[in-house]
């Protein structure tokens, strides 16, 4: 049989119990496996065959299982090293044959270990993929502060903006009211002065009248226009208010009753930007002037509601209806109260079948108070 002599580490034997150099616990040909610091380059191996005729005629082969599986040539040599071993287990196998040229096909093996360095160890690589997720943690963490602190800034930004924005506008609606409002009063002042130095009925007296009449609708749309401009009015309420004291005022010498159904909570929190509020305004009195003038109706109401995430705000009357296909010429305005709707940004739907009432339907994206930019 064969028996595995001595091992080296770095050229130097290891010897039972080490002594000066490196040691093992037991003999060399009793070692069936050894552990090896990764500090360790060259690893060596002496090995013979019991033959005690001629010892010197021992032919051996080797190889290093996990390092080079195939077997070596047959040699003589009882000698052989390795260098530079990854770390890793590795198992290393020896066979020889006597003088006689009888072949041991067991021979013998050791199993060896090359431990890794300390930055390689298990331990280690735990160690790494800790700091990594602490280092993508930081990393996230650090982006979201960033992200945090930008949308905080933008949202600062729009705040100030939307404070600039409101406080022009309340501006410019003091301002147009003392400047346009004092003008609109003194025209009013001479036409009615003028129309008392004329005859009644006369043809300047007409024309007098005229003017009064296009004065007060000035006056009428002015005040709309200053009212969308105030900030302080974007609540969807303020709009219904607005409507429904127009509606009451045109109402009043006729038989038309009027009322308002809006009683969801949720309404309290729509609002409407300026250019909503002045299209829906005009939209309605458009549609409660139609109502007055053509409709005959018993009853009028403006409703409100929130349905499938949409405002859908109607007029509803229970009078004569009309073909709304035949818009064009017949006084009712359809072409632009769609107009006023689409630039609302809604969709405007009107059913009016002839004797059966008229329904106007302006459907909107919802915008509460928590929205607003």
């Amino acid at each position: 049989p064969v028996h595995i002599t001595e091992i080296q580490l770095d050229g130097r034997p290891l010897t039972v119990g080490g002594g000066d150099g490196p040691g093992m616990d037991q003999a060399a040909h009793l070692t069936t496996d050894l552990d090896v610091d990764w500090r360790t380059k060259v690893i060596g191996f002496t090995y013979a065959a019991l033959n005690f005729v001629a010892p010197s005629e021992g032919r051996y082969r080797y190889r290093l299982e996990g390092f080079q599986d195939d077997w070596s040539a047959w040699s003589s040599s009882i000698t052989t090293s390795f260098t530079n071993l990854d770390p890793g287990t590795y198992v290393f196998h020896v066979q020889g044959t006597n003088s006689d040229g009888v072949f041991d096909p067991e021979g013998t093996h050791l199993t060896l270990r090359v431990a890794p360095p300390p930055w390689r160890t298990g331990w280690a690589y735990a160690g790494y993929v800790l700091l990594a997720i602490g280092a993508g943690a930081f990393g996230v963490r650090a982006r979201v502060r960033a992200a945090t602190r930008e949308w905080r800034s933008a949202a600062q930004l729009a705040e100030a903006r939307a404070q600039e924005r409101d406080a022009f506008r309340s501006r410019s609606a003091a301002d147009f009211h003392d400047e346009a409002g004092g003008r609109l009063t003194r025209i009013s002042l001479h036409l009615a002065s003028a129309r008392r130095k004329v005859p009644p009925g006369s043809e300047v007296d007409s024309h007098l009248e005229r003017a009064e009449q296009a004065q007060r609708e000035l006056s009428a749309g002015m005040r709309d226009l200053i009212w969308s401009m105030d900030p302080g009015r974007d609540g969807l309420r303020d709009t219904l208010d607005r409507l429904a004291a127009f509606a009451e005022t045109l109402f009043a010498a006729s038989r038309t009753s009027f009322r308002v159904d809006a009683g969801d909570p949720a309404l309290d929190e729509v609002v409407l930007g300026m250019n909503e509020r002045r299209n829906v305004t005009l939209l309605f009195k458009e549609a409660l002037n139609n109502c007055a003038k053509h409709a005959g109706a018993s009853e009028c109401v403006l409703k409100a509601s929130l349905e499938d995430g949409a405002l859908l705000i109607g007029l509803f009357d229970d009078g004569a209806g009309f073909d709304p296909g035949k818009e064009e010429g017949d006084g009712h305005g359809l072409r632009n109260m769609r107009h006023r709707a689409a630039k609302a940004g809604g969709r405007l739907v009107v059913r009016a079948p002839v004797g059966h009432g008229t329904q106007v339907l302006l459907h909107m994206p919802v915008v509460r108070r928590g929205d607003k930019a």
